[in-house]
């Protein structure tokens, strides 16, 4: 088999891996749309009758200086190429396997005081907790159960200082525990989430707002900033339209700052107390879509697909920042798995293609480059070191190549936890 061959075999095999494990991105807008009807008596049957006090103090954000954008040209004729020499210092962590260990597949991972946190919504149905130098498993945190300590549905998480988060949507509710996974206390929230992020101010949290329109006064903001009482105490960045295309985590806070983009969006907006503001915006050398595309779409997903998405090109996710630099991933007209690494710093664009891998000679940081080209890609990031999961079923791609599975530890099975990664970017590509 030619050389060619072998990186276009190898970039398919991992492109069926990736999208196996992956979101469906229509279940994700399944997720995200709610189909309850508009009330505006501010009554609805599933949260009831507002609590006037949830809002009485609540503030409203204003908009920055729309000229002070940051512009990101991104030339459409992109090449397939090999991404690994982007990374240096790579480190590979096995994660312990054990029956009480398994996941299924990762929603959430955060890194915090040598802990890594991962969230498995469906299969664990839990917030598992390892060591982030060893990969031991430490511990579960929270209960599946309809209890005041447990959870029906673990959507997102955040840790603050010495306590975790966790936010169960189906049943509207905050679960509090100290770092050791011990309950504390419950929060009853009369206000829909999707997310939630820390935000440095003890017991004040960031999120995606969900379908409120059943409360007037905040439904067609997409951000709201509340506390652990469930009072919300800002609203951040309204809308023209009470429903938003959008997936979960396309908000993070990373170097002290909110970064909030919203899918197929050439807008990446920067929260600052009060102040809401487009700090960068993407520009496509071919046709991008217009701003205000949900609206032209009738905030309908199908109309979106058949306007937009085979046609133009649009930035399907931003999935971290460094220090320096920002990571996305892009669709020109339709094709899906563009990279783009931009450097905040010196504003120049580092990498612009997909990612390719030769499955019998490429590197191992070769092969980790295809894991920052997918779709949604899920990241951690600790100042610039940048943290992710590989699956171990996808590691079935390597059996011919020897290099790389002389660097993973013997007996990783298929049915074994996901690698825990962890690399830098580069700081001098001249």
């Amino acid at each position: 088999m030619s050389l060619n061959n072998q990186i276009i075999m190898g970039r398919l095999q991992l492109i069926g891996i990736i999208s196996k494990g992956g979101f469906s991105l229509a279940i994700l807008v399944a997720l995200c749309v709610s189909c309850t009807s508009k009330n505006n008596n501010k009554y609805n049957y599933k949260y009831g009758k507002l609590n006037e006090a949830v809002i009485q103090n609540m503030q409203k954000d204003t908009m920055g200086n729309p000229d002070d954008v940051r512009l990101i040209n991104i030339d459409c004729n992109y090449e397939y190429k090999e991404a690994g020499f982007l990374f240096h210092d790579l480190k590979l962590i096995p994660l312990e396997t054990s029956s009480k260990s398994l996941i299924g597949e990762v929603d959430k991972i955060m890194i915090q005081d040598s802990f890594v946190y991962l969230l498995d919504v469906n299969k664990a149905k839990s917030l598992l907790v390892f060591n982030l130098n060893s990969g031991k498993f430490l511990r579960k945190i929270g209960n599946y159960g309809k209890s005041n300590s447990e959870y029906i549905e673990p959507t997102d998480f955040t840790v603050d200082g010495n306590h975790v988060i966790i936010l169960d949507n189906r049943s509207t509710k905050l679960l509090i525990f100290d770092i050791e996974g011990n309950f504390k206390e419950v929060s009853r929230l009369q206000f829909a989430l999707q997310t939630i992020e820390r935000t440095g101010v003890d017991s004040v949290f960031i999120g995606i707002a969900g379908d409120n329109r059943h409360i007037d006064a905040i439904h067609k903001y997409k951000i709201l900033k509340f506390n652990t009482h469930g009072n919300i105490l800002s609203k951040h960045l309204k809308m023209d339209y009470s429903i938003n295309f959008c997936e979960l985590n396309n908000l993070k806070y990373e170097l002290g700052r909110f970064w909030y983009h919203a899918p197929f969006s050439n807008n990446i907006v920067f929260l600052d107390g009060l102040v809401t503001e487009v700090k960068y915006k993407f520009q496509f050398s071919k046709v991008g879509i217009p701003d205000d595309f949900v609206k032209r779409c009738n905030e309908n997903y199908e109309n979106f697909i058949e306007k937009y998405r085979r046609s133009h090109s649009y930035v399907q996710n931003v999935s971290c920042y460094t220090n320096r630099y920002m990571i996305s991933q892009y669709a020109d007209e339709g094709r899906n798995g563009c990279l783009l690494v931009y450097d905040m710093i010196s504003d120049r664009i580092i990498f612009n293609g997909v990612p390719t891998f030769d499955s019998q000679e490429g590197t191992i940081k070769d092969f980790l480059a295809m894991r920052f080209g997918g779709k949604s890609p899920l990241f951690a990031v600790e100042g610039d070191r940048i943290y992710g999961m590989i699956p171990a079923e996808s590691l079935g791609v390597l059996d011919s190549n020897e290099k790389i599975k002389g660097l993973l530890k013997k007996g990783t099975l298929s049915n074994d936890n996901p690698i825990l990664f962890s690399v830098d970017i580069k700081e001098n590509f001249d």
